[in-house]
């Protein structure tokens, strides 16, 4: 896992550079140029974690070493930076004390610097030819006539440099296509001058060092010395760009001398790179022209090169019934190479039908990957091959596991930045999407955006949208290639939780290699391995209080996950011994609790100063040390009760300027951040989510702190007044999506209106009321808003018995428009009047223990021609089912699908009509 480990820490590095550069002001020069050296070696590390042998695991176990030294060197100096920081401290002891730590990081930094030198150079003198390419045509499926075509542009006389983009998702065969080109004996013959360079994130390292890997294979010299020169190099941006200059020319001199050249780079992802690289190919008017295949998975990178004919595009994965038929086909191809072809074929005709074929269901769980069918089906060939084995068949007491090396091979042909987020899913099991998607930030998988800009609001909004873009990319491709499921989704569609596929084997398989390659250590009936990078432990908590009792060494892991299993519920506190092993450990960037205890948080948590993620599921109440807010690396903070009833204190928040996401279920009182001692307010541009903060504490001065908020939950004894307060700042957050005000308990005798937002035009998408209490007709003023495509009533969210929802207006205005879910709970309403016309776009209506509600506006709901799923959870009047069955019949049972349960103390069976 050195890629990965060496990902993350680059992530960290840039991130840290560019929004906290005063924390490196005595060391910028040496972390700058330790950065530099491994985007140099990154493309490097990918191709020697591809080369399966003794010596090089051993290699990339000594390079993991390392990046841990630099990440712990580099942890260890910005904690004492921020301390510093956080006690301003400007006593001269104390700024010597620091100048040492600087000396003592630039000493250690220079030392991995020259160690990972050598580590290059023994890595080289162990390394195969990178220009040597092995066939794998025996994997190969359906790709003849591509080749063939390929072949055919290949040999084109026209002397232009031609471009030949392959553009396909991962895993379908565009590297095994532009192989069997590349080593075709008409290339070999017709192409003396080729290069093969794999070009993953070639933007993120210099392209210098691209540049001389043509070089060396072009001019079939061996590596210069230069090659290590060029991983040596310092952040010399001048130096550097009369390097590539002459190495460009170099390039471009030697195949203009040839009659033709062919260049493949493999794995290209950013349009910049053509641009970095399209000055070195000439025009041979002589000789047959120069050719450059490219393998890409965007399409905008394949028409950005311009190329003079369509690209190849191959095809996404295989459906099942296309996987099948390869599956049957590559099974029959084998049979017929057996010398009892007749008769085995005879033997297992009967289970080529898809419909009894017990491995059917294994070739659906290849995803659609041409590379595992194929091997599925030599497995097969394997298996009945065996005298016994086929006996086993024939009885049906096989060997149901899904073959390892299937697994295997699904694993390795991933992209890189893929494989951590499916061995940490395949740790977590399932969980919700969100918290997903954090811990990959959290953890520093997902790639950081370039930018040199941090601090303007525009700039960061963009960023932190960019960040958790990539995150819900990665995790759809997953879904996509079938190893991820989703298990429940939101109403606007969005994906809600998430699990491993419905493989217990997967899941087995992704923890094995999270243990094998030392990414992540799972505790399960054994004892908790401390010295682990990552640390996860489900059920069997004994096992760590058992730790706690013994007087272990510390923990050293970065990450430690303490994952809820409902076989072993807790009912302990977890205090401040508990807490000891965890705050001895100051390297920790992930700390979750997803199991529940009574948390007693010690004051020393602001130990944790890299702490970027951390989740506590608590009973009953808990505090929070005012020290917590000494976590200025902080991204992701959530605190979840089961049964929220409190205020928690959070003063000083302010301190934690990194935040991304503030979520507790109870709510939060924070503090009034101060200006910065300039006159100017502090701003938080990264906080994209808040919830729930008491209402108390909404004030204009709090919220237009908060310029790129996307989602905002406000909790407590809501008044009027803080309504009021509310809608002065809501114009300022021009980002804000979701809103939602939920009323405590103390809210029975108080009521709002919304007056103020009368001509309030919110970029708002989500809206949720829950005991507010809303008079003054306030769906008049809820039904303009025109990006409004959710709406959530409950608890008592208006008041009365009467809801005037979607009732157009004298001058025929169309009210919620743009509405395509309603949810309606536990409301005392008896009638609810709705126009036709009115939520022409519905297409989810939730109605939930409204028990005085009399029917429903039936006209008007039959007239909503995207109205698709309707749910009624216990009612008592037998109108409303009369009135909802009725609506299903005319808008059809093939369009619109209901769901009707009544009141269990009335009808103790629910019923679904489809």
């Amino acid at each position: 896992m050195g890629y990965i480990e060496m990902a993350s820490l680059l992530n960290k590095l840039t991130e840290k550079l560019l929004q906290e550069a005063d924390l490196f002001h005595e060391v910028k020069d040496r972390v700058w140029s330790l950065l530099c050296m491994l985007k140099r070696l990154r493309p490097f590390v990918m191709e020697v974690h591809r080369e399966q042998s003794s010596k090089m695991e051993e290699l990339m176990r000594e390079f993991v070493e390392l990046v841990h030294e630099a990440d712990d060197a580099i942890d260890s100096y910005v904690t004492i930076k921020a301390i510093r920081r956080m006690e301003n401290i400007y006593a001269s002891e104390k700024d010597r004390d620091g100048d040492m730590k600087a000396d003592e990081l630039r000493s250690k930094i220079e030392g991995i610097r020259l160690r990972l030198q050598l580590w290059h150079k023994r890595c080289l003198t162990c390394r195969a030819p990178s220009s040597v390419i092995a066939h794998n045509d025996h994997m190969v499926v359906g790709l003849e006539n591509e080749v063939t075509m390929m072949i055919e542009r290949l040999m084109d006389k026209d002397p232009q440099p031609d471009v030949i983009p392959i553009v396909g998702p991962g895993g379908v065969g565009k590297t095994t296509l532009a192989r069997r080109v590349y080593n075709h004996p008409t290339t070999v013959e017709n192409f003396p001058c080729r290069a093969w360079i794999y070009a993953y994130n070639v933007h993120e390292f210099s392209i210098t060092k691209l540049l001389q890997e043509i070089i060396n294979q072009v001019s079939h010299s061996p590596p210069p010395t230069t090659d290590t020169a060029a991983v040596d190099q310092d952040n010399d941006h001048d130096g550097e760009e009369m390097i590539l200059r002459d190495l460009a020319n170099q390039i471009y001199k030697h195949l203009k001398t040839c009659d033709r050249y062919l260049l493949v780079f493999d794995d290209v992802w950013r349009t910049q790179f053509w641009d970095d690289i399209n000055m070195i190919f000439p025009d041979n008017k002589n000789g047959g022209g120069g050719r450059i295949i490219f393998t890409t998975r965007y399409d905008e990178v394949a028409s950005y090169a311009m190329p003079r004919r369509r690209p190849f595009y191959l095809q996404p994965p295989l459906n099942k019934e296309e996987s099948w038929a390869l599956f049957s086909e590559r099974v029959a191809s084998s049979s017929r190479d057996e010398a009892n072809m007749e008769s085995q074929s005879q033997s297992h005709s009967n289970q080529l039908e898809p419909d009894h074929h017990p491995w059917k269901e294994w070739v659906d769980e290849c995803g659609g990957l041409p590379l595992a069918i194929v091997e599925l089906a030599a497995e097969h060939q394997r298996f009945i091959s065996s005298a016994a084995a086929v006996d086993k068949e024939e009885d049906d007491h096989w060997d149901k596991r899904f073959p390892k090396g299937i697994w295997e091979l699904m694993y390795e042909n991933l992209p890189h930045h893929l494989k951590p987020c499916l061995l940490y899913l395949g740790v977590l099991n399932s969980c919700c999407s969100n918290i997903f998607k954090e811990l990959l930030i959290a953890e520093g998988f997902v790639e950081q955006p370039r930018t040199t800009k941090i601090r303007s609001e525009k700039t960061v909004a963009d960023v932190e949208e960019e960040v958790e873009n990539y995150a819900e990319k990665y995790l759809n491709e997953l879904i996509d290639r079938n190893l991820v499921e989703v298990v429940s989704k939101r109403w606007d569609g969005g994906i809600k939780d998430i699990a491993i596929s419905k493989r217990l084997q997967l899941m087995n398989f992704c923890r094995f290699k999270a243990r094998e390659e030392n990414f992540l250590e799972i505790a399960e009936f054994e004892i908790i391995p401390w010295e682990a990078n990552r640390i996860s432990v489900r059920g069997w908590y004994g096992k760590y209080f058992e730790f706690i009792s013994q007087g272990n060494s510390p923990m050293k892991a970065r990450s430690f996950l303490m994952l809820e299993d409902s076989n072993f519920p807790s009912e302990r506190n977890f205090d401040g011994n508990d807490w000891s092993p965890l705050l001895q450990n100051t390297s920790l960037r992930v700390l979750d609790f997803g199991v529940e205890f009574n948390h007693t948080i010690p004051r020393e948590i602001d130990r944790q100063i890299h702490l970027r993620y951390l989740r506590i599921n608590y009973q009953g109440s808990i505090t929070l040390p005012p020290s917590i807010c000494n976590l200025w690396n902080l991204q992701f903070l959530r605190l979840k009760n089961n049964n929220p009833r409190s205020e928690i204190p959070l003063e000083r928040f302010w301190r934690m300027r990194q935040l991304r996401h503030l979520l507790c279920s109870d709510e939060l009182r924070l503090s009034q951040p101060p200006d910065d001692g300039n006159d100017r307010r502090l701003v938080f541009y990264n906080l994209r989510s808040l919830k729930y903060v008491s209402a108390y504490c909404c004030t204009k001065n709090l919220l237009s702190s908060m310029p790129n908020l996307v989602r905002l939950a406000v909790g407590g004894d809501i008044k009027q007044t803080h309504i009021d307060e509310i809608s002065n700042s809501l114009p300022l957050l021009k980002h804000l999506q979701k809103l939602v005000l939920r009323g405590g308990e103390a809210m029975r005798n108080d009521t709002i209106s919304l007056l103020r937002w009368d001509d309030f035009r919110p970029n708002i998408t989500c809206l949720s009321f829950k005991r507010t209490r809303l008079v003054g007709d306030p769906m008049r003023i809820l039904g303009k808003l025109p990006n409004l495509q959710v709406l959530k009533l409950a608890f008592n969210a208006v008041d009365g018995d009467v809801l005037d929802i979607g009732v157009t207006t004298d001058d025929g205005d169309v009210w919620f428009r743009q509405l395509k879910c309603l949810k309606l709970e536990q409301l005392k309403i008896r009638r609810w009047n709705l126009s036709v016309g009115a939520m022409p776009g519905l297409e989810i209506l939730v109605i939930r223990n409204c028990t005085s509600l009399q029917g429903l506006p039936s006209e008007a709901l039959q007239e909503i021609q995207s109205l698709q799923q309707m749910e009624i959870h216990h009612y008592v009047d037998p109108a409303v089912e009369t009135a909802a069955v009725a609506i299903q019949e005319c808008v059809g049972k093939d369009h619109l699908q209901l769901r009707l349960m009544k009141k269990p103390d009335d009808l103790n069976v629910g019923q679904r009509v489809n």
